[in-house]
């Protein structure tokens, strides 16, 4: 007697199989999620790093009594990849003081910000603390924003 060959898989086989393939799928997806996470993280930081730097350099230039009065802002500022807007702002935290904000354009060729802005034409005497905002704007639109107060400094 001859038996018949079984052609095909059983069901039980069918259903291993796919959950195999959807374990591996999601798994997949888990850590491509991931990496999308841990890259927009490392974009932020750069973008932070960036940002803490000229501020330390604005902190700098401030640091001498005519520098703060005058409240020249950096003329460029390197871009962190994946940003193409900065925006400053500079308030002051005594009333009837100079205020002003510039919004930097991005030089694409540089991959730079550029102070596009008119100084401020009269020197601010009459101000002691002030807050300094800078926002960028991710291409997703996300903005970041990181301040600091500068007083003024004595003779």
């Amino acid at each position: 007697m001859l038996k018949a060959k079984k052609q095909g898989f059983s069901l039980m086989e069918v259903m291993v199989a796919l959950l195999l393939i959807s374990m591996t799928m999601l798994m997949f997806g888990y850590f491509a999620k991931s990496l999308k996470i841990t890259s927009s993280s490392r974009q932020e930081t750069q973008a932070v790093t960036s940002l803490r730097s000229s501020m330390e350099k604005l902190r700098g230039s401030w640091g001498t009594v005519d520098g703060y009065n005058y409240a020249a802002l950096p003329l460029t500022i390197k871009a962190p990849q994946g940003y193409t807007k900065l925006t400053a702002t500079v308030t002051p935290l005594s009333v009837g003081s100079l205020s002003f904000s510039c919004e930097y354009t991005f030089d694409e060729t540089n991959k730079k910000f550029i102070d596009q802005c008119d100084a401020p034409e009269t020197a601010d005497l009459d101000s002691l603390i002030r807050s300094i905002n800078f926002t960028l704007e991710s291409e997703q639109k996300e903005p970041l924003k990181l301040s600091m107060q500068i007083a003024r400094p004595v003779n």
